[in-house]
């Protein structure tokens, strides 16, 4: 029988691995994302996260910046084991560097929705790439291999936005217009829509179609066009997922 987030742990033991042996200036310079020698700067849904490097967690800098880490160690679902100060150390040859091929364990227990979100985040620093967008927004079936996973990409994402916001789209205004940080800019789709701001510098559309006595409420997402080359098709996927959760939580 298998424990929570096992299935977890290897994949993110897989991208950790390939994360801990980059060079942290070629990933800031693909990512456009600042590195300050310790951490990477981002923001994710309106929250401005430090992710620090050889080690990964996802801090969120305001409980990083208290004076002990084990504050924001409360908030990350990585392991911060190694994390900050061991990362220094590391990159410094000191005390406390971690040698060979061992990996941090993901934590026992850990929510999948945090390991899905964490997991993503490590794959753009790994394998993504930034580029300024043409201010095309694409559908998900306009997204390469979009076609072939759109029905999962459909349960996931589209009938949950509908779902979650769909009958209530008041809330759905408030909780995005009461988020500064989210960078939304209203759009005249739909009955409800707003272009925000996932992931530093790149920016999704949720759209909502209300219901009525025929038909159920409906939704659409639509992601910029430099989204296609951070994301795959798969991971566009996990997006949605993250973005619903955290307009979830806000509202």
């Amino acid at each position: 029988m298998s424990r929570p987030g096992q299935k977890e742990e290897i994949p993110f033991s897989h991208y950790l691995e390939i994360y801990r042996g980059l060079d942290p200036r070629e990933i800031a310079g693909r990512c456009a994302l600042p590195f300050d020698g310790n951490a990477f700067s981002l923001t994710l849904m309106g929250t401005e996260y430090l992710a620090p490097h050889p080690a990964f967690a996802l801090c969120p800098r305001a409980a990083a910046a208290r004076p002990s880490l084990a504050a924001a160690a409360s908030w990350s679902s990585a392991t911060v084991t190694g994390g900050f100060a061991s990362g220094a150390r590391a990159r410094a040859g000191g005390a406390g560097t971690s040698t060979g091929s061992s990996v941090p364990a993901r934590p026992s227990g850990l929510d999948p929705k945090q390991a899905a979100r964490d997991i993503l985040i490590l794959r753009y620093l790994c394998e993504g790439r930034y580029f300024c967008g043409n201010g095309k927004r694409l559908s998900y079936n306009e997204v390469p291999w979009g076609p072939v996973y759109y029905r999962n990409f459909e349960g996931r994402c589209l009938k949950r936005l509908a779902c979650g916001f769909g009958n209530d789209i008041p809330r759905f205004r408030r909780i995005i217009e009461n988020a500064p940080g989210l960078k939304a800019e209203k759009l005249p789709q739909g009955d409800a829509g707003y272009r925000l701001e996932f992931l530093s510098g790149l920016f999704i559309s949720l759209i909502l179609y209300a219901g009525d006595d025929e038909f159920p409420p409906s939704a659409q997402i639509l992601f910029d066009d430099n989204l296609v080359s951070a994301f795959t098709a798969e991971d566009l996927a996990v997006a949605g997922e993250v973005a619903i959760d955290r307009l979830k939580r806000m509202g």
